[in-house]
């Protein structure tokens, strides 16, 4: 196996991307830090655990964070994929 970038190998077919490594990456190559971005999840985590843990959809959860005027750790919108990575994050600590 090569190592391509942090997360990313190839195994000579096709790319493998470990999901808590793509979240790093994304967040490294979007100008966030590990720490700022794990903070924010950790800020949120009273919200978006327990609406997760009740069956709310990723959509849903996006959205009331934007209701409730609750920016992203870049200052911008909650997307359901903004979502997920923050419970990533959750998992991963």
């Amino acid at each position: 196996m090569n190592k391509l970038r942090p997360g990313l190998v190839s195994d000579g077919s096709s790319p493998l991307l470990n999901e808590k490594h793509e979240t790093y990456a994304v967040a490294r190559a979007k100008g966030v830090s590990q720490a700022a971005a794990d903070a924010a999840a950790q800020r949120v985590s009273s919200i978006i655990v327990p609406m997760r843990e009740s069956g709310s959809t990723l959509q849903q959860i996006a959205e009331a964070l934007n209701a409730a005027g609750v920016p992203t750790p870049r200052g911008r919108e909650w997307k359901p994929m903004s979502v997920k990575n923050a419970l990533t994050r959750l998992d991963a600590a």
